[in-house]
C-alpha cells in the first residue's frame, strides 16, 4: 500500500524497530516524523533514515516522553507544522533494571511506555479523527501475559521492585487502552491496534538480561529490528486493515490477546487512573462514552 500524502509520526524512531517502522513507512511514501529522546538523537536519526530513503520527507522531533510535559510540547509542536495527522506509532519504550522515578514523580517505566502514549493519543486525536483512514498502532508485548496491574501501587512504591513486571505491566495496560479505545469510538473514528513486535537484539532486550529471554519465551534466536517492524507497517498499512479496531497482531497477523487484556472492567479502571495522573482529556464526539 502507497503511504503518499500521508503523515506519520512514530515515537522511539532513533533507533531499533522504531527507526526500522520510520524506514518502512518513508520506503512506502509517506512524510515521517520521527520522535527520540532529544533533538540531537532525532536529527541523527533523521540523516540516517535520509541516506535509506533518498529524496524522504521526515522530520526530526526531540522529546523526552518519561516527562508528561514534554509529551505536551511535542503534541503542540507537532500541531504547529502539520495540518493533520494519519498514523501515531507509538512505539517507544523502556526497560528498567531498578525503580526510577521521573522528575513529575512517575515510575520511568509506567511513564515511558504506558502513561506517555495514552497522553500523546488524547493529545494528537482531534488532529487524525478528521483524517480518512486515521490509524493507532500502539507496540505492546506478549509479555502482558504474565503481567499483573496493580491499581493500587502503580508506581511499586509499596510492591518490590522487579524490572519484567514492571514492564509487563505497562504492556498490559497499553493493550488494555487500545482495546478501550476501540470499543469507545464511533465507527468514523480512527482505529487502534495494539502489536508484539517479536524479540529483537535492541538495546531494550541486552538491558533486560535474563528477563529479555523471558519477553520472548527463552526464543533463541533474535530476530531483526527490520523484520520486527514489519508487524506495525502492516497495521499501520494494509488496506484489508480499513475499519479493522481493537487488535492485537503477532507476525501482522491477529491473535488473541489473555484474558486479562479483555477485561473491561479492568480496562476502564487502568483509564481512568491515566486520565487522573496526566490530566489528559477525551471529550472529543467521535468518543462514545465508556458503558
Amino acid at each position: 500500500m502507497t503511504m503518499r500524502g500521508r503523515i506519520c509520526l512514530v515515537t522511539g524512531a532513533t533507533s531499533g524497530i522504531g527507526f526500522e517502522t520510520a524506514v518502512g513507512l518513508a520506503e512506502r511514501g509517506a512524510t515521517v516524523l520521527l520522535a527520540g529522546p532529544d533533538r540531537i538523537e532525532a536529527e541523527r536519526a533523521l540523516a540516517s533514515l535520509r541516506e535509506r530513503v533518498l529524496g524522504a520527507d521526515a522530520f526530526a522531533y526531540g522529546a523526552d516522553l518519561a516527562r508528561m510535559t514534554e509529551v505536551r510540547d511535542l503534541a503542540a509542536r507537532i500541531g504547529e507544522r502539520h495540518e493533520g495527522l494519519d498514523v501515531l506509532v507509538n512505539n517507544a519504550g523502556i526497560y528498567a533494571t531498578r525503580r526510577t522515578t521521573t522528575s513529575e514523580g512517575y515510575e520511568s517505566t509506567l511513564a515511558v511506555n504506558f502513561l506517555a502514549p495514552f497522553l500523546l493519543t488524547s493529545l494528537l486525536w482531534r488532529r487524525m479523527h478528521a483524517r480518512p483512514d486515521a490509524r493507532i498502532v500502539n507496540v505492546s508485548s506478549v509479555a502482558h501475559i504474565g503481567a499483573r496491574f496493580d491499581l493500587d501501587d502503580p508506581h511499586f512504591e509499596r510492591r518490590r521492585y522487579h524490572g519484567f513486571f514492571a514492564y509487563a505491566a505497562s504492556k498490559l495496560a497499553i493493550l488494555c487502552f487500545t482495546r478501550e479505545l476501540a470499543a469507545r469510538c464511533r465507527p468514523t473514528a480512527p482505529t487502534s491496534n495494539a502489536v508484539h513486535p517479536g524479540v529483537v537484539g535492541t538495546t531494550l532486550v541486552r538491558n533486560a538480561g535474563l528477563a529479555g529471554r523471558m519477553l520472548g519465551w527463552a526464543t533463541p534466536v533474535l530476530g531483526t529490528p527490520r523484520r520486527a517492524a514489519a508487524t506495525a507497517l502492516h497495521v499501520a498499512c494494509a488496506p484489508e486493515l480499513k475499519g479493522a479496531s481493537g487488535g492485537y497482531f503477532v507476525r501482522s497477523r491477529p491473535r488473541s490477546p489473555a484474558a486479562k487484556a479483555t477485561d473491561r472492567t479492568l480496562a476502564a479502571r487502568i483509564w481512568d487512573l491515566a486520565v487522573e495522573l496526566t490530566g489528559a482529556r477525551w471529550d472529543h464526539p467521535e468518543l462514545a462514552p465508556k458503558r
